[in-house]
């Protein structure tokens, strides 16, 4: 058993775009750190694509967005076609952030740009490097890891898991992703193609056989992600990709080369802490949901950590807040533990007072009322039920008017008196929980 020379503030596990980012981050502020990897190199597949605004402002923020604008296919707008038929276009174009695009960026090229700032920041990934457990002590954690075959031993003040949905450090921690699966099946491809559809242009293409969709990695190379109804072979083939092309995708485009496919299943699971001790969860290893999700609801990404972006911010935030307790006593974590329940209440507070203001006049306020008008208060259950209910009784109300302009369309298997039906008892569900909410919170302290 052979012990390391030097031990470390951070252990970071795992080389994915979380851990190279978190450990140029670590070098960028001169924290000491050590990044390692089960396998022996990067991964050549492209995987995640999408990189949002927030994303690329925090790469700006790091240092490291130019890279990144060079490499990136800039999609501006999103469509949503069927049978031929235009029913939206709607401009990508958020005015308060100065990347105003999702950048296309393959997962293997955001790695490979991560890598280069790291390597030109004097550091490097330690390769066919396995951890394998750790215990906690007061001021630091033991960590026992396999490199070749060897197993060696070294101490680090903080251990960060960014080793994906099968991660060992979480499975050393005893926490589980808790959640479930949705029951569709996905077929994935990237794909030569020709320049029939813009290159800045994203295509929803929903069917009655099941919908498409078709992200511009460039000009003549799409991903395409469809559902199935059973997995055909190992990975999807050319000819199916050009079989779903042709049933469900606007005319005109071409499938000419396969360079990677795929199957998968789409996953809503979590952990309930995202730190124990003085060990950290990250990315994959902390929550898996679906790509999709995130990339039409970029509030709930935020909200929840996940896909790229949501990654890349909760390393920022973990080297802001968390790293800077480093080299201190863990009674800091209380501090940090504080600041982040002062925020949540905070929040709440706001939105308090937003739905009081609504009651009293009618109207949204404006930001400078909802400031002068918080008042603390005290965490109500009863609020926070009603209004996820609420919530919930909203997505449904737009689902079945999504159901409603798509049936004018492509045949749906609901009959129109269905989804009228629907529609009118969900919005009353609306207006009567809206009710509900607004008398309770007047008759609450």
């Amino acid at each position: 058993m052979a012990t390391l020379a030097t031990d470390t503030d951070v252990l970071i596990v795992g080389a994915g775009p979380v851990g190279l980012f978190l450990a140029n981050e670590c070098a960028r502020r001169s924290v000491r750190w050590k990044l390692i990897e089960e396998r022996s190199s990067q991964s050549v597949h492209s995987k995640a694509l999408a990189i949002f605004p927030r994303t690329l402002e925090i790469f700006d923020m790091a240092g490291l967005v130019a890279p990144f604008l060079q490499e990136a296919n800039r999609v501006t707008a999103v469509a949503v076609i069927t049978h031929g038929h235009r029913l939206a276009q709607m401009r990508f174009a958020p005015h308060e952030s100065a990347y105003s695009f999702i950048a296309m960026v393959p997962q293997n090229v955001t790695e490979d740009l991560l890598l280069k700032a790291l390597q030109n920041r004097a550091g490097n990934v330690e390769y066919e490097t396995k951890f394998l457990s750790s215990s906690q002590e007061a001021d630091h954690v033991n960590v026992t890891v396999e490199r070749k075959g060897e197993r060696m031993n070294f101490t680090a003040r903080f251990v960060v898991g960014c080793d994906g949905a099968h991660s060992t450090v979480r499975h050393g921690l005893g926490l589980t992703l808790e959640g479930g699966e949705y029951h569709d099946s996905f077929m994935l491809a990237d794909i030569e193609t020709n320049d029939a559809l813009p290159g800045n242009e994203l295509q929803l293409c929903p069917s009655e056989l099941g919908p498409v969709a078709i992200f511009p990695m460039s000009a003549e190379r799409r991903r395409i992600v469809a559902t199935i109804k059973e997995p055909q072979g190992e990975a999807p083939s050319l000819e199916l990709v050009r079989k779903i092309l042709r049933d469900r995708a606007p005319a005109g485009i071409e499938a000419r080369g396969l360079h990677w496919s795929s199957y998968f299943r789409i996953h809503h699971r979590n952990v309930s802490h995202l730190r124990v001790g003085r060990v950290f969860l990250a990315g994959d290893a902390a929550h898996i949901h679906s790509p999709v999700a995130a990339a039409i609801c970029p509030e709930r990404l935020r909200l929840q950590d996940g896909f790229l972006s949501a990654t890349v911010e909760f390393t920022r935030s973990l080297n802001d807040q968390m790293l800077a307790a480093i080299a201190s006593d863990s009674s800091r974590f209380a501090e940090l533990d504080s600041r982040i329940m002062d925020a949540a209440n905070r929040r709440h507070e706001a939105k308090q007072s937003l739905l009081k203001h609504i009651q009293e006049h009618g109207c949204a306020p404006t930001l400078s009322v909802i400031l002068s008008s918080m008042k603390s208060t005290e965490e109500c259950q009863r609020c926070a039920d009603l209004q996820n209910k609420h919530s919930e009784a909203t997505n449904q109300l737009l689902k079945w008017e999504a159901k409603r302009q798509l049936a004018a369309v492509v045949p749906s298997p609901e009959t129109e008196e269905t989804i009228n039906r629907r529609l009118r008892e969900v919005s009353a569900a609306c207006v009567s929980l809206r009710k509900e909410l607004l008398a309770h919170m007047k008759s609450s302290p």
